[in-house]
């Protein structure tokens, strides 16, 4: 009869420490912190630390999105056909980014989120991924 006793006792803890572990198991291991942008394509992203943004362009719509470092949209940077690839300046104060459906590169100040400048390089030159030369 103690046997079974003991037996009894030790399908209970095996029973009661599955149940534990499978109600632990069924409930997520962190929050879930992703965001839906309002992208149809990806051309490039780049962080940026001091402002602690991402910039992501989208070609397809035409767009730059800003973000802060949680995924939350800050400003949407419209009208820029063809938006691809960007590029950051070394003190972070200029985003520039090529808009090659329209032959420019286009600035934006990183503080303001603002066009600051559009660089016209030439008919049918399609800009899609600027580099920085000589500091600029």
């Amino acid at each position: 009869m103690r046997t079974r006793r003991i037996s009894t006792a030790t399908a209970f803890a095996v029973l009661f420490s599955s149940v534990v572990l499978v109600g632990g198991a069924a409930s997520p291991a962190a929050a879930d912190s992703s965001r839906i942008l309002p992208a149809t394509s990806l051309g490039d992203i780049v962080a940026d630390g001091v402002h602690q943004r991402v910039f992501i362009s989208d070609p397809q719509s035409g767009q730059i999105l800003a973000t802060d470092y949680s995924g939350k949209v800050v400003r949407v940077l419209g009208e820029l056909p063809g938006v691809n690839g960007l590029e950051l300046s070394a003190d972070s104060g200029t985003l520039y980014a090529g808009v090659a459906s329209s032959d420019y590169i286009v600035a934006i100040d990183t503080a303001t989120l603002t066009e600051s400048a559009r660089y016209d390089i030439g008919l049918g030159t399609r800009p899609t991924h600027p580099a920085l030369a000589g500091g600029k």
